[in-house]
């Protein structure tokens, strides 16, 4: 049975296998993507102390410019999917990058449906790779619930209802699926909320 575990603190400070980063369709944008803004702030401030041995800076500059080579390597990966790379730098062995929205078409977001693929696809790498321990964020945008037919019956009706999802619903949903996973190689999943 994979135990569930819920985290108050910084996704970042996870000391696991893997982590899911929700991030950009275009996988090379700094934007939108936690992991390289961690590794990008991580160099800057090795190069801006005066007391830093400058072989702290070629490091984190050489593990961020490996995260982006592999990364560009992949290029995009549409919405609903998840791609996996070493995580170089940081205390986890991976890092599974699922895209929640398309900077360059910025009506193309995840939704409802899309949120449930893209952890499925998750969660496949995360078995494919024999990975033990899974930590995941819960997504501080709003995943529309509503389909097709519902926009237009709540344009027609004008109803003003709140149709995304709330923190409590995202965190049932990656218990949901983590139970399709049950009998795989995940045996802790830390939710980060």
């Amino acid at each position: 049975m994979v135990k569930i575990i819920l985290e108050s603190e910084n996704i970042l400070s996870f000391k696991g296998d893997a982590l899911i980063c929700f991030c950009d369709s275009d996988l090379t944008l700094k934007k939108n993507n936690r992991i390289l803004q961690a590794f990008f702030e991580k160099t800057k401030l090795n190069s801006s102390q005066k007391n830093v041995v400058n072989k702290s800076y070629s490091q984190s500059k050489e593990q961020e410019d490996n995260l982006l080579k592999e990364l560009s390597a992949i290029g995009f990966c549409e919405i609903g999917n998840a791609v996996i790379t070493k995580a170089y730098d940081i205390d986890v062995k991976h890092f599974i990058f699922a895209p929640y929205l398309d900077n360059d078409n910025p009506n193309d977001k995840l939704n409802f449906v899309l949120f449930h693929r893209a952890l499925r696809s998750a969660f496949a790498l995360a078995n494919l790779y024999g990975i033990k321990s899974l930590a995941v964020p819960i997504l501080r945008t709003k995943i529309p619930k509503k389909e097709f037919m519902d926009k237009v019956i709540s344009q027609v009706f004008d109803t003003k209802k709140e149709a995304t999802l709330n923190e409590k619903e995202l965190t049932d949903i990656i218990i949901a699926i983590s139970k399709e996973f049950e009998n795989q190689s995940l045996e802790e999943i830390f939710i980060y909320r």
